[in-house]
């Protein structure tokens, strides 16, 4: 548990990645895998707006008839309330990723690492690392890589926070 190669495999970062971390910046592939995330979040957002407009839009249409209930019109406005929280915080987490990948700089976090659950109910379980209280969300997977209370040396995107890479540090 914790070695440096089941950290790369499970980080899924490359040497070069590493290299270009320790120098404090983005690698190629680093920038192209956020790239991808920012493009994905893009896709998302855009169909659940048009998934949402489109629901309440029916309900709004629906509500209007003076044979149905004027309950559906709430219902309608509720959705596009809903839908606009929702595209704003999807919004605010792409202008996160677009300014990682704008500052192409990486931060870094050392010292001794802290694993630290945290249930969210009976079923669920926020996984978290933590170093010089900076706290990091990771998978299950990532969680276990990890030794508690040794040394280490973790690389992350300063904006939204992402782990890129990690190192036993000294």
């Amino acid at each position: 548990m914790g070695d440096a190669t089941s950290l790369q495999e499970t980080l899924r970062f490359t040497d070069a990645d590493l290299l270009a971390n320790r120098e404090g910046h983005l690698s190629d592939l680093q920038q192209y895998t956020l790239k991808t995330r920012k493009t994905r979040l893009m896709i998302i957002g855009i169909l659940i707006f048009f998934g949402l407009a489109f629901i309440a839009t029916l309900f709004i249409f629906l509500g209007s008839n003076p044979a149905n209930s004027g309950i559906l019109t709430f219902i309608g406005i509720g959705l596009t309330i809903c839908n606009a929280l929702i595209i704003g915080v999807l919004f605010r987490q792409w202008l996160k990723l677009n300014a990682d990948i704008a500052a192409e700089r990486v931060d870094k976090v050392q010292g001794k690492l802290e694993r630290v659950l945290k249930p969210v109910n009976r079923r669920i379980i926020t996984y978290i690392i933590r170093v010089q209280d900076t706290e990091t969300v990771v998978s299950k997977e990532v969680f276990t890589a990890f030794t508690h209370e040794q040394p280490y040396i973790l690389y992350r995107t300063p904006y939204t926070g992402i782990l890129l890479s990690a190192e036993r540090g000294k």
